[in-house]
């Protein structure tokens, strides 16, 4: 079944026959990450994490309502929008609303 006959399986070692990492003739202790027995988990309060999640929600959406601004925008002067808008900061879709706004129809 092997490639060459001098292969062979041996068998898996067990738990207590793993060699020992670390200094010699010391046990090794269990690793405090400092959360305790509760078992916290890192990255802040439950409420932390909720109120980043709906923060991060709400820009989505205003976000998106620029967008759909812009295009109005677009279509009302006759343009096809950029093809990197849709990457654009809620700050720079703000500047790009401010200028189109200030353009005049074709």
């Amino acid at each position: 079944m092997f490639c060459c006959s001098k292969a062979r399986v041996e068998e898996p070692l067990r738990r207590e026959e793993v060699p020992h990492r670390g200094k010699p003739g010391k046990p090794q202790k269990a690793q405090d990450w400092g959360t305790g027995a509760s078992g916290q988990r890192l990255g802040g309060q439950e409420g932390d994490r909720r109120r980043l999640a709906l923060e991060a929600i709400e820009r989505r959406e205003v976000k998106g309502i620029f967008k759909g601004r812009i295009t109005e925008q677009y279509r009302r002067i006759g343009e096809d929008m950029p093809m990197g808008l849709k990457l654009a900061s809620l700050e720079q879709l703000k500047k790009h609303l401010a200028l189109l706004r200030d353009r005049k129809p074709q």
